[in-house]
């Protein structure tokens, strides 16, 4: 289904709940737009809660900040540390989270 027609028949329907292919595929351009037309945060989240499974919502965030470096898997690895390279010198157990965070602070203190 292209773009313009699943924005033009969400508009006619009840809010489509995302799920994590549709986010991936159109999500993120509709919610970029739900964004830039809000007058403030709360019209935002409104947009959001009436598209976003709570239960979702949790399971999403125990996997992402529950996963540790470990849980990836190898062949998936080399990745991780190509775009995070402070990976390659924290134990395996280190969340992905503090990766990040990591990562971020040694990117942003560097001239």
């Amino acid at each position: 289904m292209r773009l313009a027609s699943w924005l033009t028949s969400a508009k006619r329907r009840k809010p489509r709940r995302l799920n994590e292919v549709d986010f991936v595929r159109h999500g993120r351009l509709t919610c970029s737009a739900a964004v830039a037309s809000a007058a403030d945060d709360a019209e935002v989240l409104a947009w959001l809660r009436a598209r976003i499974d709570d239960e979702r919502v949790v399971k999403w965030r125990r996997q992402f900040f529950g996963a540790r470096l470990a849980d990836v898997p190898t062949a998936g690895r080399s990745r991780v540390i190509a775009y995070y390279p402070v990976a390659a010198r924290l134990p395996p157990e280190t969340l992905m989270i503090d990766i990040i965070d990591r990562d971020d602070a040694e990117m942003f203190t560097q001239t």
